[in-house]
C-alpha cells in the first residue's frame, strides 16, 4: 500500500483503526452476501470515522475527495435522492476501502516470505533479451497481490541493482529507465482482470449479469495486448550493451512461479465461491483473502510459535493499517461521488443525451 505520513498504529491509539475496519468489513460482507443494503450505511459510517480518526496524516488528494464528497451528500438532498437510494449507494462504495484493509494483511504475510524477495531478484537479475517480459509479468503478479506496496518492493529491488552494477553513468540511466518502463507497464494493465483491483470490482455491481468468470478472457486479451504493444516499444528502446545481469544468488524461478500459484489460488478459489456456490465473488475474496494470509503467515512462521507467529500478523496489520488511511479515504470518495452524481442526474435526461447521440 501506499505510504505516508501516517504515524504507525501503536497501543490503543493503534487499536481503533482495527476496531472500525473489522466491523466495516463485517457489515460489508453480510450486504454483499444478503443484499441488505440498510447495512452499508453503518459500515460507511464506521469508514468514514476511520479517515477522520487519521485526518492528520490524509494527503491533500485524500483531504479535496473528502470535501468533494460532502458536497455531493448536499447535492443529494437539494435533488431529493431517495434513502433506498442512498443505501445502494453506500453499498456500492463500501466494497473498495473494505478490501484495502483486508489486502493490509495479505501484504503483512507477504512481507514476511522469502518467496517474494527470491521473485523480485529472479525477475530482476535477467538478460535484457528475458528482462522486460519477466519485469512486466513479475510487476503484474506483485500489483495485484499486494497493491502498490508490490510494486514499490519490485521497483526497489530492481534499482538497487542497476545502481550496484552499472559500469557508468550512461549505462545506469539506460538501464533504470528501461527497468522502470518495464515495471510501470507490467503494474498497469492489473485493472484489465484482476478481481482484486478497483476497474472490475466497479464494473461488476453495474452489471449484474456480469460474472468475473464470463469477463476474463476478455480481461487476460487486453493484458496481452498492452503486454505486447509495450514490448514492442521496449525493443525500440536504446540499449547498454555488452552489460552481463547482475546475479546475486537470491532469485530462483520457483519462487516466481509460487507467486503465480498464490494468484491462481486466490483468485480461483473466489471464482469458483461465485460459479459453484453462489457467493458473489467480492464477497469470497473478503473471506480467501484473509484466510489464505493466516495459512502464508503460518507456513513461513519457522521456529516461532503459531501463537506468535499470529500475534506478530496482528501487530503488524495493527501497525500498518493507519498508513492507508488516504488511499481508503480516496477509493471511498471517488466511488461515491461517482455513483452519487450518477443518481443524481435524473434517467429521462440521460435517455435524451443518448438518444440524441
Amino acid at each position: 500500500m501506499m505510504s505516508d505520513p501516517t504515524p504507525d498504529g501503536t497501543g490503543l491509539r493503534g487499536a481503533i483503526p482495527i476496531a472500525l475496519i473489522l466491523p466495516a468489513t463485517v457489515l460489508a460482507f453480510i450486504d454483499l452476501v444478503t443484499g441488505q443494503h440498510a447495512l452499508a450505511g453503518p459500515a460507511l459510517i464506521l469508514v468514514l470515522t476511520f479517515v477522520l480518526v487519521g485526518w492528520r496524516g490524509l494527503k491533500p488528494n485524500a483531504r479535496i475527495m473528502l470535501a468533494m464528497s460532502a458536497v455531493v451528500v448536499i447535492g443529494c438532498i437539494a435533488v431529493g435522492v431517495s434513502w433506498a437510494e442512498f443505501q445502494v449507494i453506500a453499498s456500492r462504495t463500501m466494497y473498495l476501502p473494505v478490501l484495502v484493509a483486508v489486502m493490509t494483511v495479505l501484504r503483512v504475510a507477504a512481507e514476511g516470505s522469502p518467496m517474494v524477495t527470491g521473485a523480485g531478484h529472479f525477475v530482476v537479475e535477467q538478460p535484457p533479451s528475458r528482462r522486460f517480459g519477466l519485469l512486466a509479468i513479475g510487476s503484474q503478479i506483485f500489483g495485484v497481490l499486494l497493491n502498490v506496496g508490490g510494486f514499490l518492493l519490485l521497483l526497489n529491488i530492481a534499482l538497487r541493482t542497476v545502481n550496484a552494477t552499472a559500469p557508468n553513468e550512461r549505462v545506469r540511466e539506460i538501464q533504470t529507465r528501461r527497468v522502470v518502463n518495464a515495471i510501470l507497464r507490467g503494474f498497469a494493465p492489473g485493472i484489465y482482470w484482476s478481481p482484486l483491483g478497483v476497474a472490475i470490482n466497479l464494473l461488476l455491481p453495474i452489471f449484474p449479469g456480469l460474472t468475473w468468470f464470463g469477463f476474463l478472457p476478455y480481461g487476460l486479451s487486453a493484458l496481452a495486448f498492452y503486454l505486447a504493444v509495450s514490448w514492442a516499444f521496449d525493443l525500440l528502446e536504446p540499449r547498454a550493451r555488452n552489460v552481463p545481469p547482475a546475479k546475486s544468488g537470491r532469485g530462483r524461478l520457483q519462487d516466481l512461479l509460487g507467486l503465480v500459484l498464490v494468484l491462481v489460488v486466490i483468485a480461483g478459489a473466489a471464482g469458483l465461491a461465485e460459479h459453484f456456490l453462489g457467493v458473489p465473488l467480492r464477497a469470497a475474496i473478503l473471506i480467501i483473502v484473509p484466510s489464505y494470509a493466516v495459512l502464508w503467515m503460518l507456513a513461513n512462521r519457522g521456529a516461532v510459535s503459531p501463537g506468535a507467529s499470529l500475534a506478530r500478523m496482528g501487530g503488524e496489520t495493527i501497525r500498518l493499517l493507519p498508513r492507508s488511511t488516504s488511499e481508503i479515504c480516496v477509493m471511498t470518495a471517488s466511488g461515491f461521488v461517482g455513483l452519487a452524481l450518477a443518481a443524481m442526474v435524473p434517467a429521462s435526461v440521460v435517455e435524451a443525451i443518448v438518444l440524441k447521440a
